[in-house]
């Protein structure tokens, strides 16, 4: 009887277990939660004081130079996207 029980208990463990992977394997092959899928990429962040920083952001082919503190988000200004690594030292070169 008590061998039964056991059994039983060991079951219901490994049945628990398996749709908790077959829920973990559907949300990671079905489900977009991922950061990439957003279409925001920061492509650099600085701090200037305690609560204010500014971000260079990427969203689709144009980036953005953007002052956050923790009241406010603001676009400073828009600017020129750069292709490759080769043109932005040529750039900075100049």
């Amino acid at each position: 009887m008590y061998e039964l029980d056991v059994l039983r208990w060991v079951t219901a463990i490994l049945v628990t277990f398996g749709l908790l992977l077959v829920i973990l394997y559907f949300s990671k092959t079905h489900l977009n939660f991922r950061r990439d899928n957003v279409g925001v990429k920061v492509r650099s962040h600085t701090m200037l004081k305690n609560n204010a920083s500014l971000y260079v952001i990427e969203i689709e082919n144009q980036r953005l130079l953007i002052g956050v503190t923790k009241e406010n988000m603001t676009i400073l200004t828009c600017l020129e996207p750069v292709s490759t690594l080769d043109e932005a030292l040529q750039d900075m070169s100049k």
